[in-house]
């Protein structure tokens, strides 16, 4: 979801949505896509090793293993997701 709401801000004509999106861009764009990175990473090591292990027998404490670094992977790239939307709130008026 966050860059369709990046797409938006970067759309809109306010001041306060070209504020967010210099901020996303300018000082946190590692973190942004480091955001992205884990993700993905860590849905996709889920997919293939439960596409890999799932058929074979006796290999469950493994896909449990594997289960829980994709959730970790995955919590520490939202945590990081959290930490952009709140670092990207700008102020209107006063």
């Amino acid at each position: 979801m966050l860059p369709l709401y990046v797409a938006y801000l970067a759309s809109s004509d306010t001041p306060a949505a070209a504020e967010a999106v210099n901020i996303l861009v300018d000082d946190y764009s590692a973190a942004f896509v480091l955001r992205l990175v884990l993700v993905f990473l860590g849905a996709g090591i889920l997919a293939v090793f439960i596409y890999r292990t799932a058929s074979v027998p006796g290999r469950e404490a493994l896909l449990g293993n594997l289960a829980l670094a994709a959730f970790a992977v995955v919590l520490v790239g939202e945590v990081i997701g959290r930490f952009l939307f709140y670092a990207m709130q700008t102020n209107v008026g006063l």
